[in-house]
């Protein structure tokens, strides 16, 4: 089954444009194919790309997760924001 990286992105609160673009870099590793929005993964390698990009974003990881959970719960709040 394929999985579409930006979906990946906000199911696991990670910065989507960030996400996608490491994901287009790395497309040979982790096995992407698409172009653009219309970027996937197969299920079998969701966890790899998702580790390796929480390895190159190192201990800022956790900053940017949060950030991201703060900016989907003020979405939630307001919702025209």
């Amino acid at each position: 089954m394929q999985h579409k990286v930006r979906q990946i992105a906000k199911n696991r609160f990670l910065n989507e444009e960030r996400f996608l673009a490491f994901a287009e870099a790395h497309r040979n590793r982790h096995h992407v194919i698409g172009e653009g929005d219309h970027l996937t993964v197969s299920t079998f390698h969701v966890d790899d790309l998702v580790d390796a990009f929480k390895a190159e974003l190192g201990d800022a990881y956790e900053a940017h997760r949060q950030e991201q959970i703060a900016l989907a719960m003020l979405q939630l709040l307001v919702p025209n924001r």
